[in-house]
């Protein structure tokens, strides 16, 4: 199998299908955010949106949102060190999702590889930080990153947690 992964214009065909598996699998407003559709417009246009392809056909993607511009989600619900406001040279990994028929396979860990490295090469970015559910932690950790933070608890619903990991790229 032939795994790619490009770059995806909001609005194309490929932006719609991968927002409805985000919104899906993901759901719309998963954290009950303030603001929420007025903070996800201009995360997609700020945004690198990365579509993964499977032999030529989108199976999946993720967003890498710009940090230190109150735009992501940590930033939205002051979940990040203060410290990072300054990190303009990190990115936000969110809304990482692949298609139910290519779960399983190394599609999701070559696609994130593949984002990172490709948004790496177009930018100035220094790392990556993702408030990521606890169950993606092996996840990252299988690309390097290094868990900051464990049970953060979300301050907008009750019983909900996330975990902070890190990925420097020097």
């Amino acid at each position: 199998m032939n795994i790619e992964v490009r770059q995806i214009t909001v609005g194309s065909s490929h932006w719609r299908q991968y927002k409805a598996w985000r919104d899906q699998y993901i759901g719309v407003n998963p954290s009950d955010e303030p603001q929420y559709e007025r903070l996800e417009d201009l995360r997609d246009a700020c945004s690198f949106q990365m579509g993964f392809y499977a032999d030529g056909a989108l199976v999946g993607g993720v967003r890498l949102t710009p940090l230190g511009h109150g735009l992501t989600l940590g930033e939205s619900l002051s979940l990040l060190p203060a410290s990072w406001q300054s990190m303009r040279r990190y990115f936000d990994v969110n809304r990482l999702v692949v298609a139910e028929q290519v779960r399983g396979s190394s599609i999701f860990l070559a696609g994130l590889i593949k984002s990172f490295s490709s948004v790496a090469a177009r930018s100035a970015a220094k790392g990556y930080i993702a408030l990521c559910s606890p169950k993606l932690v092996p996840v990252y950790e299988r690309v390097g990153a290094t868990l900051l933070a464990d049970e953060l608890a979300c301050p907008t619903i009750k019983g909900k947690v996330f975990s902070l990991i890190k990925l420097d790229l020097t």
